[in-house]
């Protein structure tokens, strides 16, 4: 991303005519399998409301900000809860803290496939802090399922808000709330954010990545 660009620059000092952005691209073909899990495969009802958070459990990556989030939805929603795929080194200590703020029973850790996960899921949450890429987004994408991210890094690059998700501006759990609330009660939002990401697919394949990958093969030749 170009995120990353600046990092390799500011912070490793590469020259930037030495530096491509090159975006990463996804293969649709991974998510074409005929089988679909169901919430009620992992115990929950089809009028359950469920949040996902994709990907490596740690501190830049927002967990404990949903949760936060999480806890104030639920006190107006209560068939809310947040899903969360993936494992970490401070999973113990997010697990703690959900017991500190009473919201344990809100929040549960799914062990599956990432397809299997977006199959079930209703809205992914991508609250990190900072973010290279963000590659869970596009396969929320080719699941259909919208997104909410923070605004920085690989994340800007890629979700532009309210044409293909939606974006919040302030780090804090009240602008992630307030975000996961406007998905919840605007179907014609929803469906807008969904209709703009397969837009934005093309421009993420894996076509457009290897031709863009071999024009760098041939600038170095």
């Amino acid at each position: 991303s170009k995120a990353v660009k600046e990092h390799l620059i500011e912070d490793l000092k590469i020259e930037k005519q030495r530096i491509r952005v090159i975006h990463n691209g996804i293969d649709r073909n991974d998510f074409s399998s005929t089988t679909k899990k169901t919430k009620s495969d992992y115990g929950f009802k089809e009028t359950d409301f469920l949040l996902g958070m994709l990907g490596r459990v740690s501190e830049e990556k927002g967990h404990f900000l949903a949760a936060e989030a999480t806890k104030h939805l639920s006190l107006k929603y209560n068939n809310l809860y947040l899903l969360i795929c993936g494992k970490g080194k401070i999973q113990k200590k997010l697990e703690s803290f959900l017991g500190q703020i009473n919201i344990k029973q809100r929040v549960h850790f799914i062990d599956c496939q990432a397809q299997e996960f977006l199959d079930i899921i209703d809205l992914l949450l991508v609250p990190s802090r900072k973010e290279g890429f963000g590659y869970s987004i596009l396969e929320a994408f080719v699941k259909n399922i919208p997104v909410i991210g923070f605004n920085t890094g690989g994340i800007s690059e890629i979700i532009k808000h309210k044409e293909n998700g939606l974006l919040f501006y302030k780090y804090d759990s009240y602008s992630l709330e307030k975000a996961i609330e406007e998905v919840m009660m605007d179907e014609k939002l929803k469906a807008q954010i969904i209709e703009g990401a397969k837009r934005s697919l093309p421009f993420f394949s894996l076509q457009t990545m290897a031709l863009a990958t071999e024009k760098v093969y041939e600038e170095v030749v």
